[in-house]
C-alpha cells in the first residue's frame, strides 16, 4: 500500500467520523424537541425549553356550580314514601313536595293529593296545569318492585308525557330507587337489590326518550358496596335526617 493510499483512507475515516457526529447531532435535537411537545385534550402542546410537564398550560377539569337553597323555591318534588321522608327532612323551607304514603307511579295522576290551600284537594297533573316549575324531581319505585319492570316503565313513561307536556320548560329529574339493606335484600323476595338495579337500569334507558328528562342517580349518595347501610333506618328501606342530607347535598351538586 502506498502513502497517497494510506492518506487517502485516513481522509475517509475522518470524513465518515464528521458525518456521523452531525448525524447524532440532528438526532439527538430531534428528540429533544419531541419531548418539548405533549397531547392534551387531543390537541398538541408546546412546553418551554427548561420546563417541567406541570407548566403546560391544560384546560381546567369542568365544574358544575352548586345551588343553594333558594334553587327549591321553585322546585317540586314528586313521590312516595321515601320522597315524603327526604321532603320532610330537607330542612328546605320553600321545596313544594307532594309525596305520601301508599302512591306509586299509576295512581299518582289520579290521587288527589294536593291541597289547594282552600280546603279543595286536587291531583298533581292538575297542579301542574296552573303552575309552572324550574326543575321537578320524581321519585318511584320502591313499592313497585313487585310490578312486572313493563307495567311499571309503561306507567312511569305516561306520567312523563303528561309532565312535560304540562312544563315543557322544567328541567325533570327522575330519581334512582334506593337501595335496600343487604339484611332484607338476602330475605326478601320482592324488596331486594337486585330487582332495584333491574328498574334502575329501565328508568334510565327510559330518559334517554326525552330532551328535558335527566335520570339522577341519588342512590350513589347513601349507598355503600350497593347496599343501603344498616344505620340508614329501621326497616331496610326508609332513611334518616343525615341520609336526606346526604341526598340533598347530591342534588345540589349535580344539578
Amino acid at each position: 500500500m502506498t502513502k497517497n493510499n494510506n492518506r487517502y483512507h485516513k481522509n475517509n475515516r475522518l470524513l465518515n467520523g464528521v458525518i456521523g457526529l452531525a448525524i447524532l447531532i440532528v438526532f439527538v435535537c430531534a428528540i429533544g424537541q419531541g419531548n418539548l411537545r405533549k397531547e392534551v385534550h387531543g390537541q398538541e402542546q408546546v412546553r418551554p425549553e427548561g420546563g417541567t410537564s406541570e407548566s403546560i398550560n391544560e384546560s381546567p377539569a369542568p365544574s358544575y356550580d352548586i345551588v343553594d337553597d333558594s334553587y327549591f323555591a321553585s322546585s317540586l318534588l314528586v313521590g312516595d314514601s321515601r320522597a315524603e321522608t327526604l321532603g320532610l327532612y330537607s330542612d328546605l323551607a320553600d321545596w313544594d313536595v307532594c309525596a305520601t304514603r301508599n302512591l306509586d307511579i299509576e295512581t299518582v295522576e289520579s290521587s288527589k293529593i294536593v291541597d289547594t290551600g282552600s280546603g279543595q284537594m286536587i291531583t298533581v297533573p292538575d297542579m301542574l296545569s296552573k303552575t309552572n316549575y324550574n326543575s321537578i324531581y320524581i321519585s318511584f319505585g320502591t313499592g313497585e318492585l313487585g310490578w312486572y319492570k313493563e307495567r311499571f316503565i309503561t306507567a312511569y313513561r305516561t306520567f312523563l308525557d303528561k309532565i312535560t307536556a304540562l312544563q315543557p320548560a322544567a328541567d325533570i329529574y327522575v330519581m334512582s330507587i334506593l337501595p335496600v339493606s343487604a339484611e332484607l335484600s338476602s330475605e326478601d323476595s320482592v324488596y331486594n337489590n337486585p330487582a332495584v338495579d333491574r328498574f334502575n337500569l329501565a328508568l334510565q334507558e327510559l330518559c334517554r326518550e326525552y330532551d328535558n328528562v335527566k335520570y339522577l342517580d341519588i342512590a350513589s349518595s347513601v349507598a355503600v358496596d350497593g347496599v343501603l347501610p344498616d344505620d340508614v333506618g329501621t326497616d331496610g328501606i326508609h332513611f334518616n335526617k343525615e341520609y336526606s342530607q346526604k341526598i340533598i347535598d347530591y342534588i345540589k351538586n349535580n344539578v
